[in-house]
């Protein structure tokens, strides 16, 4: 689950960013090998879909923290929104299921935090 919030950060969840990726070396006339960007095989089990679309479905709810000229640092999500949000979006999630999405959490601000 913490790869799903790594490159739900990377925004290559669906694998759009290596094509942007191969776009951009071709603009700028560079020949990248197919496997340059190669990434081991995501597979989401059938268990995990849930928490992930609860995720995306509230993934614009974070609380940051500015660090001055470095930008800004993500520290969770905030869950005084993110509760009405999945309300609203018809999502109850089990203790489990909040455990993995707790998890997708971790991964993206892991991800986002990157220097």
């Amino acid at each position: 689950m913490i790869e799903a919030g790594r490159r739900w950060a990377r925004g290559d969840l669906d694998g759009t960013a290596l094509d942007e990726a191969q776009e951009d070396a071709a603009r700028w006339g560079l020949d990248l090998p197919a496997d340059a960007l190669a990434r081991p095989a995501f597979e989401l089990w059938e268990a995990h879909v849930r928490p992930l679309e609860a995720f995306l479905a509230v993934c614009g709810q974070w609380r940051m923290v500015p660090m001055g000229m470095r930008g800004a640092r993500y520290l969770a999500l905030d869950y005084a929104a993110v509760a009405p949000g999945l309300a609203l979006a018809g999502i109850t999630l089990s203790p489990d299921e909040w455990a993995d999405f707790r998890t997708i959490e971790a991964g993206a601000a892991t991800e986002l935090n990157r220097d």
